[in-house]
């Protein structure tokens, strides 16, 4: 089994900011959640923990790895989608309704990191799981965002929860669909 979650609240997330790869830390609120989602999962049989390299990402990992004491497997695959200069920083609400969809059309408006290459650098990770293990990713709303993408084609429009657990199915994203 697969589990995704996304890292605890950052002041970023707070206020609507767009932090990309910035490496901004959690804020009260995001240790917090990720003490009750750590309590929320100690039941869970853990083989591996994967964690993005993002300060954010490291100690929700270690938050939740309180119950399950295994090591923490950094992996760059997981870190989240390099939005660009020009829009890290920026409050979501300031910026045009379709903003994912261009982020995602792979055109660089706004110095964005290349689409494809970050959907195929998690994909190739992704696949390199071995899904018979009970697996914990701590990652981003973005890299969930592509899983999701992997499975239905769609992109979407909302952000997942900060420190849900989610279990994912890998199934869907073996087959041949070219980015």
């Amino acid at each position: 089994m697969i589990y995704f979650i996304r890292h605890g609240q950052t002041l970023y997330n707070k206020v609507g900011k767009f932090q990309g790869i910035k490496n901004i830390p959690l804020s009260r609120v995001g240790i917090k959640q990720a003490k009750d989602a750590a309590i929320k999962m100690k039941d869970l049989d853990i083989d591996i923990i994967y964690s993005s390299p993002l300060k954010r990402t490291l100690k929700t990992a270690k938050i939740i790895n309180k119950y399950h004491k295994k090591q923490i497997i950094v992996n760059n695959a997981l870190i989240e989608f390099d939005v660009g200069k020009n829009i890290e920083n920026k409050k979501l609400k300031d910026l045009p309704k379709d903003i994912y969809k261009k982020l995602y059309a792979n055109k660089n408006y706004y110095g964005e990191e290349d689409i494809k290459k970050f959907r195929n650098r998690l994909k190739n990770f992704l696949l390199s799981l071995d899904d018979s293990k009970n697996i914990l990713l701590i990652s981003h709303g973005g890299v969930y965002t592509q899983i999701e993408y992997f499975k239905t084609g769609k992109i979407m429009d909302v952000e997942i929860e900060n420190c849900t657990p989610i279990k994912i199915d890998l199934e869907g994203l073996k087959n041949d669909k070219q980015f």
